[in-house]
């Protein structure tokens, strides 16, 4: 019987968490306990090439909310409220998992890459062989890794006795300057033993005369400034922008014009917010978890920059699809560029975030359904070329909630249903999907493979139960539908991912294909030990090592690109750990990504 776990991102998504008390909460398998896991002192040297904090922030996809079958119901006021699993990753050893975290990147599957990220936000007790200590700082590196600052904040947040430690306190320095706590960084600052710490001694002066500043000790920061003058390789671009700062002069100073500090990105973004001067993208790519607002509201930056913010803080939930679409409609387009894409073409050049607020204007300003259902298709295509199409369909549901089923609109009727399907409009979508079928003609440019496809993703995203959705799996690609089978009939790799499937939900169809012989497989398996990695963990309900495993096994790859083994080994691990959702939205990630539907 597996472990229970529940996957709670959104306790964690919030935009004023920060300074609030982190509460643990802990869950045991249908035992609730008392176990409290106590982070112990400091002294690892694993954190010694981060002791000022990587400056590398990969993007990554906002998490979902997955259960066991037996799901617990946990209640707490605290937003902040970090979830504790006791077994979650004790059946590990030391070895083993720090080979795991050390090895780990981000997939493009969407699904692991939250769930992988969710894992790591547990406060479990550690493999054996591992002190809580050592294990809290692999979570914490490895989140900061994979671009995740803000929620490896969020873990060292509820960890004890860690005023002393140089890794933890340099990182939280550097989130209060990135997350505008000016007054908590500066009294963090004031609490590090200078002559102990080992931070670099540079940094931490740009620090004091900042603080200095803020706190209008003016006198006693141009004193440190003096002692700044006299350091040999000195910060150009500090030294300006706190001129700047000093002298209430909000122009725009370009960091790649004057040597600068990669490592105090966070405190120069403190400095020009405190400064009313723009902030460029350098910012947005060092820490877009916590930059990435100011950006969007910040009135001195580059339109273009704080629209790139607001598609990431969207991502991360800090922006609804009502404040995304009010800042389309801000920027200033004039009539005539709406009317003319070509009259546009010096705004939106080169900037895929402009066009895309171009077009949501543009779908705004028609007034007949059917110019502006043209439009909106024109902006749903071009967002998922730029990998933004759930975001466009969120921000144009005002657009096409209301308009009605009708002749001239045929011919677009399964764009609207997919948009009103992304939406989880399912009775939008329904209302649709039988105006389609029964508008349906020789005439009609619909192809009976493209509505049979919208009906089955429908279908698939409309249940959760898995015995249902293993029988409208095998009603559309095992037994009925013959247009979807005679769809990817002559497709190799679409014809193995329907047999895998099938195989999994314990259908035969090996018949219904004729597949070409061949010898040789170009998909490269992965190693027999992370294979094995796979297999053993699920079969021992080692659940840490399990996802670590299944990403690893993926690495770049898309799931088209997977070998037909290895994803038979990933999907029958999933099924039989029966992880609520996880295998249908696999596979329905699966279908989607391999273009099946």
């Amino acid at each position: 019987m597996i472990y229970i776990f529940i996957f709670f991102l959104n306790l964690f998504i919030s935009t004023s968490i920060f300074g609030e008390e982190i509460e643990i909460i802990e869950l045991h398998n249908k035992v609730s306990d008392t176990i409290l896991i106590d982070s112990a002192k400091k002294n690892s040297n694993i954190e010694e090439n981060f002791l000022i904090d990587s400056t590398e922030d990969n993007s990554n996809q906002s998490g979902k909310l997955l259960s066991s079958n037996n799901l617990i119901t946990i209640e707490s006021n605290n937003e902040n409220a970090v979830i504790a699993y006791p077994d979650f990753w004790e059946r590990s050893n030391k070895d083993e998992i720090i080979f795991l975290l050390d090895n780990i990147v981000l997939t493009n599957s969407k699904i692991l890459n939250n769930i992988l990220i969710d894992s790591l936000l547990f406060n479990s007790l550690p493999p054996a062989n591992l002190t809580q200590d050592e294990f809290n700082r692999h979570r914490v590196l490895t989140l900061i890794r994979l671009g995740q600052k803000n929620k490896a904040f969020k873990i060292i947040s509820s960890f004890d006795d860690i005023n002393n430690d140089d890794f933890y306190n340099l990182f939280k320095l550097n989130h209060y300057f990135s997350s505008y706590e000016l007054n908590l960084a500066c009294d963090l600052n004031d609490s590090i033993d200078k002559k102990k710490s080992l931070i670099n001694k540079n940094f931490l002066l740009k620090v004091d005369i900042f603080c200095s500043f803020i706190r209008d000790k003016i006198d006693e920061a141009d004193f440190l400034i003096s002692l700044l003058n006299d350091i040999e390789d000195q910060d150009e671009y500090f030294q300006k922008i706190y001129t700047n700062l000093k002298n209430e002069n909000n122009q725009n100073i370009e960091i790649k014009n004057y040597k600068h500090d990669l490592k105090s990105l966070a405190l120069y973004s403190a400095i020009l917010r405190v400064g009313d001067m723009p902030l460029s993208n350098h910012f947005l790519d060092y820490d877009p978890s916590n930059l990435s607002m100011p950006i969007v509201l910040s009135d001195y930056s580059d339109f273009s920059i704080r629209l790139q913010a607001a598609h990431l803080a969207y991502r991360d939930e800090y922006l609804t699809s009502e404040s995304l679409s009010a800042l389309y409609q801000s920027v200033d387009f004039k009539y005539d560029e709406l009317l003319d894409l070509s009259n546009a073409a010096k705004k939106i050049d080169n900037k895929p975030e402009m066009k895309m607020a171009y077009f949501y204007q543009k779908a705004n300003i028609q007034i007949l359904p059917i110019t502006r259902i043209q439009t909106l298709i024109e902006f749903w295509n071009f967002a998922d070329n730029e990998n933004l199409k759930l975001l466009s369909y969120d921000v144009s549901r005002n657009l096409i909630d209301s308009i009605e089923p009708s002749s001239e609109l045929a011919e677009y009727g399964l764009d609207i249903i997919k948009a009103h399907i992304y939406n989880d409009n399912f009775e939008l979508a329904k209302k649709w999907i039988l105006f389609v079928e029964n508008y349906q003609s020789s005439e009609d440019s619909s192809s009976p493979d493209h509505i049979h496809a919208i009906k089955l993703l429908y279908d698939l995203k409309n249940t959760k139960i898995e015995e249902d959705f293993s029988n409208i799996l095998f009603n559309n690609f095992f037994k009925e539908n013959e247009v979807l089978l005679n769809k990817i009939s002559k497709d190799r790799y679409k014809i193995e991912i329907i047999l895998t499937i099938s195989s999994i939900i314990g259908n035969s169809v090996d018949s219904k294909f004729t597949l070409n012989r061949s010898i040789t497989d170009e998909r490269q398996m992965p190693s027999r030990y992370i294979l094995n990695k796979i297999k053993a963990s699920a079969l021992e309900d080692n659940l840490g090592e399990f996802i670590l495993g299944l990403n690893l096994s993926i690495g770049n790859k898309k799931w088209n690109e997977i070998h037909p083994e290895h994803l038979k080994i990933i999907l029958s691990s999933i099924k039989d750990l029966s992880i609520d959702s996880l295998f249908e939205d696999i596979i329905i990630e699966i279908l989607e990504d391999s273009e099946i539907i």
